[in-house]
């Protein structure tokens, strides 16, 4: 399964990333993406643009809680209503099964769901890394937040 053809649907795809180098090596794959040079900390769209946007292979989660936050917030104005975000994390049930000692701050509760409700998002639902329901076993989580 797609899950960007189950999400999204058919799309026209812009890509964001901060690094040069990396958008060349996109651009000269020969997609007909758009690709735009910005962090995505600040995005350079500034209202409702996109019907659909996704961070994927652990795209998500490199800044505080509050940066995270106000990150979400910022994807949420750009994504139309009735449209979608999904994010695509390490699950941590398997990370924890195969973990390698490591310091691990741990809070009360789902924190990447809450900040997506706190951003705006109205539903968040998981999928597992092969797009059906999320197991203990998902080697990756994916969430699929609704504008």
């Amino acid at each position: 399964m797609s899950v960007g053809s189950e999400v999204f649907g058919e799309a026209r795809v812009t890509g964001l990333d901060a690094a040069p180098y990396l958008l060349e090596v996109a651009r000269s794959a020969g997609s007909d993406a758009a690709f735009v040079e910005s962090g995505m900390r600040s995005p350079p769209w500034t209202g409702p643009s996109f019907d659909g946007v996704a961070l994927w292979f652990t795209a998500f989660g490199y800044f505080d809680e509050a940066a995270n936050a106000s990150i979400l917030r910022g994807i949420r104005t750009v994504v139309r209503d009735g449209g979608r975000l999904a994010l695509e994390v390490n699950h941590l049930p398997l990370i924890l099964a195969t973990f390698q000692h490591r310091t691990w701050v741990r809070h009360d509760s789902d924190v990447a769901r809450e900040l997506l409700l706190g951003a705006g998002f109205s539903h968040v639902g998981p999928l597992g890394s092969d797009g059906q329901p999320l197991t203990t076993e998902s080697r990756r989580l994916i969430a699929v937040a609704a504008a």
